[in-house]
């Protein structure tokens, strides 16, 4: 069902679709930030997504919002999104980091350094956005570090 606009008169009536007066629409960035990555926890889980969606050419595979935005219009979105959390990651605390990984609930620490470590390719974007991959590799190795050291010292401390 469709409604119109009426501007006065003088003035054509303009159809509006249900869609819209539903509520202002998401750009394609928007959606996938608000819809999709808001119900993930942590820069480390949603750059993990990112890399899962990522194939070996560096497109983006997420079927429903291509099927949605387009093809080209769901790629520039999502690289977007994965640029702004790569660039987010290099500008978090060390601290911070680790508290993610600490309490990233019943997930074994070594299973998400391994997913780090075989998903690193991916999980640095295309575009850096002033970012380096010497830098992300620092941070994960810097983490991980951390992380094992804590560890080590709470298992000793027992």
């Amino acid at each position: 069902m469709s409604k119109s606009l009426s501007l006065g008169e003088g003035w054509k009536s303009l159809p509006i679709t249900e869609l819209v007066t539903r509520g202002a629409r998401l750009s394609p960035f928007e959606d996938f930030r608000e819809r999709t990555l808001s119900a993930l926890s942590g820069l480390w889980t949603k750059l993990l997504y990112m890399a899962e969606l990522r194939s070996s050419d560096g497109t983006y595979c997420h079927w429903g919002h291509s099927h949605v935005y387009g093809e080209a219009r769901s790629q520039a979105a999502l690289a977007r999104a994965h640029s702004e959390l790569y660039i987010a990651l290099l500008r978090s605390p060390i601290r911070e980091l680790v508290e993610e990984i600490e309490n990233s609930g019943g997930n074994d620490q070594k299973e998400i350094f391994r997913n780090i470590v075989a998903s690193r390719e991916r999980m640095i974007p295309k575009n850096l956005e002033g970012g380096s991959p010497r830098h992300f590799n620092s941070i994960a190795l810097a983490v991980r570090l951390v992380c094992e050291h804590q560890r080590a010292s709470n298992h000793s401390a027992a």
